[in-house]
């Protein structure tokens, strides 16, 4: 059983350090990055569609509109800060 471990930390390490694994997960953080742009590409179009059903007023959708860039500066400047 020790023997096990062993070879599974071992192999783990290798693939982890490994060029293709790295690859690999930097191919899968874009897939999921450009998946959950998407996503909120949808959501977007959704909330667009939603507040022009509602008749709200055009105060408010700039508020919103403000809203969200705060939001998306707060988000890049988390990522710049890392």
């Amino acid at each position: 059983m020790k023997n096990l471990k062993t070879t599974i930390k071992s192999v783990t390490t290798r693939l982890k350090q490994s060029e293709k694994f790295q690859q690999f997960i930097k191919r899968l953080k874009s897939l999921i990055w450009r998946g959950s742009n998407v996503a909120l590409i949808y959501l977007a179009s959704f909330m667009a569609e939603e507040l022009t059903s509602l008749e709200i007023d055009g105060i408010w959708k700039i508020a919103a509109g403000l809203l969200a860039g705060e939001l998306t500066k707060y988000i890049n400047r988390k990522k710049i800060n890392k």
